[in-house]
């Protein structure tokens, strides 16, 4: 630690002496780590099961159904969802969710708004952060309570304000009280398919342009592995539809967890890593560009350091300590960046037409799993190779400043 710190200080003069290439490395490493930092959240976020889809591993769900012939099957009514749920032995609580394009009145103002339909088991199925307020509840669907919940950046949006649980907005004549706000999630629905962002009962659902059936999320018991979830599906699934003289198919392998679907598509399988490759390699090669052609000016420095006695590998590391001590800086201003970078993400994707965000914080676990590993590569690979170089030259050839191996 003593010669690390002893590293740093001889570094400093350095920095300061070769500004416009100690700010190339900040900016670069800046720029390349805020992407970094949101690409690798985003992953974090899909790949762990974060809130609200920490218990995406145990959640199915169900749409469809296809016959024997191939043919689509009649859908489940909504009136028929609880009885179909029911047929599981190992369904802890289920979720039925539909979607309606309204206009909805806060104030005076009008908002055309997708309005989510459900019922209390959604709130268990889907574990969401309230930071604020409660969900409705079965109590609240028998006394037929006009209540809500909102996301946050919904919530600014409509209110100009996150604290609004206790104020009112008006759909189909009715005046609906907002009891809950849930925090910002990321969620990339498929197929147009998404939790949404505003939530009211089932019950007030009216369907106005067409008779579509709910979605329903079935949760199944921590005690079930993937494997047993999915035979459960299929077997429980084609035993209640023969008892209605429905034949239909539903083999094992076509039944697929909340986190297997949410998992698919290319971003998940391969995109995501073709594009860290890309964020780590083009910067460290501009980066050991401009080192290759900045180590002329530092040639001469390292020959009189070698010949006074100094190793390779001691010339090696306070070349190494000071480069890092610039990429160092660079990922700090990059983590500060994230925010502002996502927002403008966002404004540009105007994220969607369900306006659900595309970040919404920084995970700890994050920087230690994705960040610092990532920064280690980035070093070596941007001021490793030019620093081994420079630091392996004959003292001869250094003394001239001979750049020529």
């Amino acid at each position: 630690m003593k010669r690390l710190l002893t590293y740093a200080r001889l570094s400093w003069p350095d920095i300061l002496r070769h500004k416009s290439y100690s700010i190339f490395v900040v900016l670069g490493s800046a720029i390349a780590f805020a992407f970094i930092t949101v690409l690798m959240q985003i992953y974090y976020t899909v790949a762990f099961d974060r809130p609200p889809f920490s218990n995406a591993g145990r959640i199915v769900k169900i749409e469809s159904f296809h016959g024997r012939d191939g043919k689509d099957v009649r859908a489940l009514r909504d009136s028929e969802m609880q009885d179909f749920a029911g047929c599981f032995p190992d369904v802890e609580s289920c979720a039925m969710l539909s979607q309606q394009l309204s206009n909805t009145y806060v104030g005076d103002a009008i908002h055309p708004l997708m309005l989510y339909f459900t019922n209390p088991g959604f709130w268990d199925v889907f574990d969401f952060r309230f930071l604020d307020g409660r969900p409705f509840s079965e109590a609240d669907m028998r006394d037929r309570a006009q209540v809500a919940v909102v996301e946050k950046n919904l919530a600014q949006e409509l209110f100009g304000s996150a604290d609004v649980t206790g104020r009112g907005f008006q759909y189909l004549g009715r005046t609906f009280t907002v009891v809950g706000v849930v925090d910002s999630f990321i969620e990339f629905p498929d197929n147009g398919s998404a939790l949404g962002n505003i939530w009211i009962p089932q019950i007030f659902n009216e369907k106005l342009s067409n008779d579509t059936p709910s979605a329903l999320y079935l949760l199944f018991s921590r005690d079930l592995d993937a494997r047993e979830i999915r035979n459960e599906v299929s077997t429980c699934s084609v035993s209640y539809f023969n008892g209605r003289d429905i034949m239909v198919d539903c083999p094992t392998e076509s039944v697929r967890t909340l986190h297997d679907q949410r998992g698919d598509g290319w971003f998940f399988t391969w995109g995501i890593w073709g594009i860290l490759f890309i964020l780590v390699l083009v910067p460290s090669v501009n980066i050991i560009s401009l080192s290759s052609a900045n180590a002329y000016n530092r040639l001469h420095e390292t020959g009189v350091c070698r010949a006074l006695g100094a190793s390779s590998s001691s010339s090696f590391a306070n070349l190494m300590t000071e480069h890092s001590i610039l990429v160092i800086t660079g990922v700090i201003i990059g983590i500060l960046l994230v925010y502002p970078l996502t927002s403008a993400l966002n404004a540009v994707l105007d994220a969607g037409v369900f306006r659900i965000s595309l970040f919404s914080g920084i995970d700890a676990m994050v920087i230690v799993i994705f960040v610092l590993p990532v920064f280690v590569l980035f070093s070596l690979l941007s001021g490793g190779l030019p620093a081994w170089r420079i630091s392996r030259k004959n003292i001869a050839d250094s003394l001239k400043g001979n750049i020529v191996s």
